[in-house]
């Protein structure tokens, strides 16, 4: 069993359905263009998109998922937990991150439930590594209290810090443990280049919790691709989000403003270009080279930059 949770957590909810294509929109699987253009966004606001959408580690670089994904729905019916599931790794392929074949052991775990307070405090007693200081002096991976903001969604993306080719760096990482196995950018323009670093910083793990309360005029499609963000991109949680971008959501929502039926070009050109653009960099070099490519995938994609190619 993934996580112990009392009888009062356990919820099959309801949402209201909305049809989403299989594959999102643009993605190489569902036949559209891949150079996704990002047209319309001033400079500021990219930059602080860019930042809140993906955040860096305590070593300074970008987090991604480097291991196929597993993800595994709970609490939620068998359709709409499937259908959450299958489109988390449609989008994950679309962007070139791996999705294990199932059955896997999972490393993503999203939980509905109409008691999240009692889910996050069930996850400290489960996972408590991941609320404390780790071995070689990284902060925790979660704040026990900032996850106890009434946010309709609820997220800890843990990452590690390997060497270059994947080893371990010290004892004790993430990696030894699944959730499965647990208790729970009329000149040339130029890309911005940079130094290797001799490390990277992989995802390990992610847990949202979904608070069933707060999921009025939401629909399963625009909730799945939220989750795909949060599981992929590695937001920061609590970060005030705005504009053309599935993450501001739930804002605009309360707001009684239009939300986007599904995940934005600038969502997924952010994913894109987080998953192809070069790890072993800092995370400034890196998002210097994720808003670049945004704004210029045609000649980015000429671009003869070895460093990319290495995942």
């Amino acid at each position: 069993m993934l996580v112990r949770f009392a009888g009062r957590l356990v919820l099959a909810i309801l949402v209201s359905s909305s049809a989403w294509a299989a594959d999102p929109p643009g993605s190489a699987t569902a036949g559209g263009n891949s150079d996704i253009v990002v047209k319309g966004v001033g400079p500021h606001a990219m930059d602080t998109y860019v930042r809140q959408a993906i955040t860096s580690g305590d070593r300074g670089q970008l987090a991604r998922w480097n291991r196929p994904i597993c993800t595994r729905v709970i609490n939620l019916d068998a359709v709409h937990a499937d259908a959450v599931e299958n489109r988390i790794a449609s989008i994950a392929r679309a962007v070139h991150a791996g999705v294990a074949a199932k059955p896997c052991k999972a490393n993503v775990l999203i939980i509905a439930t109409t008691d999240p307070d009692g889910a996050v405090k069930q996850i400290r007693d489960d996972y408590p590594r991941l609320f404390l200081f780790r071995d070689n002096g990284d902060r925790p991976a979660a704040d026990y209290e900032d996850l106890l903001k009434p946010e309709p969604v609820r997220w800890i993306n843990a990452s590690e810090r390997l060497s270059a080719d994947g080893v371990a760096i010290g004892n004790g990482t993430l990696a030894e443990s699944s959730l499965a196995g647990s208790n729970l950018p009329t000149n040339t323009v130029r890309e911005p280049g940079g130094i290797d670093t001799t490390t990277r910083e992989d995802s390990a793990i992610s847990i949202a919790v979904i608070d069933a309360n707060k999921l009025a005029n939401i629909g399963t499609g625009q909730l799945a691709d939220y989750m795909a963000m949060v599981v992929l991109g590695n937001p920061r949680f609590g970060a005030p989000f705005k504009g053309d971008t599935i993450m501001a959501m739930f804002a605009d929502r309360d707001a009684g403003a239009a939300i986007p039926e599904a995940m934005t070009s600038m969502d997924l050109s952010l994913l894109q270009n987080l998953y192809s653009t070069a790890n072993l960099r800092t995370a400034d070099q890196q998002r210097a080279s994720i808003e670049y490519r945004m704004r210029h995938p045609t000649i980015a994609a000429k671009v003869e930059d070895g460093a990319d190619k290495n995942r």
